[in-house]
């Protein structure tokens, strides 16, 4: 029996991870003063550590509104559409198509990311910075809603005229006979089970991982500066090196996106008057072709398969574009504030195997698009250690970030963090 009481949208969790740190923590693009085109000075080094609190429960859908990420199958009738050996016993017991279900579904989950990046950056010369960025990820997806309303089919018990090689569920009437036994409904748990005995996946439940996420190593070059206007290209590689999803657990929370990856960044400043920058940077990140093992639905809102549509296919993650704007103000010496605006269009999936699935399954909805919103504030001790009043050169940011729109997927989240920054001389 297949059974589809489970959150479905998780089919893209193992690129989640990958979707939210892409863009994100590349090199340069933590909100340091906002992002800019400064490089720095040569021969010092930069140390930051960077936790953040990732959390979402909606993501957007096609028209563009805010759903459950399980949308697919919570308030869902769990009839032959979901089932569909019920339409074989509805044919056996004389029934309208659609009369038989195991009940209806509830279904609602809360994802947190709780995210710790560290970060070297080096200056070889004034113009030219190398980084190495590597996070620690804790992923959770808790259950906050899971019930099953009761509905018309229950267990075989195998009594009276019912032998339990005719069906392993019957319809609640199955039988007049008074020898048999009275059926009960299916329950949750009922449902639970046929996930784990008939398909193999994992006890439905809540589902962590943790583990370290991609690697990521980059370059940036700054250019002479003209007028009110400065520039600085980056380069970047990312390595797999963060745990993809379990294919057979529902739940699961990608922590790394499988691929090997390149990203290449304009960054582009204004600076009409002392203090006030305006930043605009395009990027770009090309995603390699992985091979991974999966499991392939039939459709792309139908996530639950049989075991034996577990495949090794070929992954071509889709591309992310990125345009990222912002403004950051310094009031007062030290203390800046800074708003931002960033939209993210990740190119759609192709997939590829040999075992004549349907594989557009896995391909649909995969083009998100976000929509995010930034706001913070920077403390630089920087000025006060160049008049020797104060001993260590560091800054500090707190921001938030928030998705205000989207499409096809994307998740609406919602990011905490906070960035710690220390500079230190070296090889002078």
């Amino acid at each position: 029996m297949q059974a589809d009481i489970a959150t479905t949208g998780f089919c893209c969790m193992s690129r989640l991870a990958g979707f939210l740190l892409v863009g994100t923590l590349v090199l340069g693009s933590w909100p340091v003063l906002a992002d800019s085109a400064e490089t720095l000075p040569g021969g010092v080094l930069r140390f930051r550590v960077r936790p953040m609190h990732v959390t979402f429960t909606d993501r957007w859908n096609e028209q563009g509104r805010a759903e459950p990420v399980t949308a697919d199958i919570d308030d869902t009738v769990l009839d032959n559409t979901v089932f569909e050996d019920l339409a074989v016993l509805e044919r056996v017991y004389n029934m309208p198509d659609g009369t038989l279900s195991a009940g209806r579904s509830h279904v609602r989950s809360r994802v947190t990311l709780q995210v710790l990046g560290f970060a070297l950056e080096y200056g070889l010369t004034s113009r030219l910075t190398v980084a190495a960025i590597l996070p620690y990820v804790g992923a959770s997806n808790e259950l906050t809603d899971l019930r099953l309303d009761p509905g018309n089919i229950g267990r075989n018990p195998g009594d009276g005229r019912i032998s339990t090689e005719d069906a392993e569920y019957l319809p609640l009437n199955h039988d007049k006979d008074p020898t048999t036994t009275f059926l009960n409904p299916l329950r949750r748990d009922d449902v639970r089970q046929i996930l784990r005995d008939d398909f193999e996946y994992r006890w439905l439940d809540d589902s962590s991982a943790r583990s370290i996420g991609d690697l990521e190593v980059g370059a940036k070059y700054r250019f002479e500066p003209v007028g009110l206007w400065a520039s600085s290209v980056q380069l970047g590689m990312r390595a797999p090196t963060g745990k993809v999803a379990d294919p057979d657990d529902l739940l699961a929370v990608g922590i790394g996106s499988g691929a090997f990856a390149f990203q290449g960044a304009f960054q582009n400043d204004l600076i009409p008057i002392s203090g006030l920058r305006f930043n605009i940077t395009p990027s770009y990140t090309w995603q390699l072709p992985q091979k991974r093992e999966m499991r392939v639905p039939t459709r792309h809102d139908r996530p639950i398969t049989t075991p034996d549509q577990r495949e090794e296919i070929w992954l071509n993650l889709g591309d992310v574009i990125v345009l990222d704007t912002s403004v950051a103000y310094t009031p007062v010496e030290g203390l800046t504030v800074f708003s931002r605006y960033a939209y993210v269009h990740e190119l759609e999936d192709e997939v590829e195997g040999s075992l004549g699935l349907s594989y557009e399954a896995l391909e649909t909805l995969t083009d998100g698009r976000n929509h995010l919103v930034e706001g913070g504030i920077t403390y630089s001790t920087v000025p006060l250690m160049m008049r020797g009043a104060f001993p260590v050169p560091l800054d500090l940011t707190l921001s938030f970030e928030r998705a205000v729109a989207g499409r096809n997927r994307a998740f609406v989240t919602n990011l905490l963090a906070l960035d710690m920054a220390v500079y230190f001389e070296v090889f002078q």
